[in-house]
């Protein structure tokens, strides 16, 4: 779907890191804790000019592939109930292969996920995506400046056979 531009040769290296874990409030409630770090060093192996990335020189970054990216993850499990909150911070990225001349801006997201289980083969679920309504620019090409998605609820039913 849509248009594919060849990037030559690049190499991405990366590590990773989560940390979690769950205390005990009482018999049946839990506080599920977990934070997630990823950096990552994307470049261009070669010189090349493309129509897509324009004029690239070796070692320029990879658009679209942020270096440092967080995650923090806190709920409570109460047995049927639990609601957890995601804190999610993505560094700015290139959005041209020419020297990193522009870029998109560092983003926090805050989600909010609430789940209730009926029994073992039911359940609801509601999800609210970027609760802060914050406007960011995540993609400047193809053709201008992209926001990202507003504020969104989803709700649903979990249903199991």
């Amino acid at each position: 779907i849509g248009d594919t531009f060849n990037g030559g040769e690049a190499s991405v290296l990366g590590a990773e890191l989560t940390l979690a874990t769950v205390f005990a409030m009482n018999a049946s409630t839990t506080m599920p804790l977990s934070i997630s770090y990823t950096y990552t060093d994307a470049e261009f192996d070669q010189t090349f000019d493309s129509e897509f990335f324009g004029q690239v020189n070796e070692g320029d970054s990879l658009p679209y592939i942020p270096e440092n990216q967080l995650s923090l993850t806190a709920g409570i499990d109460m047995g049927d109930l639990s609601i957890t909150t995601i804190a999610t911070f993505i560094d700015s990225m290139c959005t041209v292969g020419t020297g990193c001349t522009d870029k998109t801006y560092n983003q926090t997201n805050f989600d909010l996920v609430a789940n209730y289980e009926v029994n073992d083969d039911l359940s609801f679920y509601t999800r609210v995506e970027n609760i802060t309504d914050e406007v960011d620019i995540v993609a400047r090409q193809p053709k201008g400046a992209r926001p990202n998605r507003g504020r969104t609820a989803l709700v649903g039913v979990r249903l199991s056979f």
